[in-house]
């Protein structure tokens, strides 16, 4: 992998660890097998490929000796040929790492035992609910027989629920909605569609920075798109409120169509977001207040004011 063979020599020998087999191991991985772990999670191939999955577990337990005996043996390699080694050695577990995450990178669904290509949704079967009527519910026109996926994705057996309902039920809908995210880097599920961030405060937490649940990561991403205004943001000036369409003493006069474009081009940009409803617009005083309603890709709606 672009190392002279007498360098790969020589650290063989120091750390009495054959890398040589190593780098062809990755580079055969790289060839054959990396495919097919990306196919089975962008759903190119439904079922996935065991022997590519169990290749890059025995390259992560090589890369994890490897990197101990490196450490090891770290003073009887400090030339700048062994810098080269290091260097290659990082760029080879960073690439393990990535395929390893590649079901978050390509925004997949992970289920029990098997990949689907919907959001998946939490509900509660009801009372007297049978888990066909919940199909039919969920988008399912072959109700009679799709009703067996929901039971083998809950591992749900027929004597495990009666006509009292309570049972929680992880499922996802069968008109095949797909969702392309590409704000959000993580599998695709669920609450998970919102993504996480820290809290725009910058709070400390236990000596780290507070990190936001998903449910609070949207709302706060909702508040702040809505107190956008334009020029607030360097890298996108173009995006938010034009102030100075609602300044002034005359109230009356606010060019309001103009305003509900602006805020719509605004969320439009967040593709965790589905639509935007103005609910009402009152004056008090000098202040205008615009109530709306933002709905998520998940369905949930989240209300908002902003305050001029």
């Amino acid at each position: 992998m672009g190392l002279p063979t007498n360098i790969i020599t020589k650290v063989t020998k120091i750390i009495r660890y054959d890398i040589g087999q190593y780098l062809n191991d990755f580079v055969s991985f790289i060839d054959k097998d990396r495919t097919k772990i990306l196919d089975y999670y962008s759903g190119s191939i439904t079922r996935p490929n065991r022997v590519a999955f169990r290749n890059l577990k025995k390259l992560f337990t090589q890369a994890y000796e490897v990197n101990a005996l490196m450490e090891l043996n770290r003073d009887r390699m400090t030339g700048p040929e062994y810098w080269e080694v290091l260097s290659l050695l990082t760029q080879i577990e960073e690439g393990l790492n990535t395929i390893e995450n590649s079901s978050k990178w390509l925004r997949s669904i992970i289920t029990k035992n098997n990949f689907s290509p919907d959001i998946e949704v939490q509900t509660v079967l009801k009372q007297f609910q049978t888990l066909e009527q919940l199909a039919r519910e969920l988008g399912s026109s072959s109700s009679e027989s799709d009703w067996i996926r929901i039971a083998l994705r809950n591992d749900i057996a027929e004597e495990d629920y009666n006509s009292e309902g309570g049972n929680v039920i992880e499922t996802s809908y069968f008109n095949r909605l797909n969702f392309n995210i590409e704000s959000v880097v993580d599998n695709i599920n669920g609450e998970k569609i919102y993504g996480l961030d820290l809290d725009r405060s910058l709070t400390f937490a236990d000596d780290d920075l507070l990190a936001l649940s998903y449910k609070e990561t949207v709302v706060q991403a909702v508040n702040i798109l809505a107190q956008l205004t334009k020029g607030k943001t360097p890298e996108f000036p173009e995006d938010g409120i034009q102030v100075d369409l609602v300044g002034g003493s005359n109230r009356m006069s606010v060019p309001y169509p103009v305003i509900f474009r602006q805020f719509y081009a605004t969320f439009k940009k967040d593709d965790t977001l589905k639509s935007l409803l103005v609910k009402n617009i009152e004056i008090e005083q000098d202040a205008l207040k615009i109530s709306f309603e933002v709905e998520t890709r998940f369905g949930e709606v989240v209300p908002t004011q902003i305050v001029f």
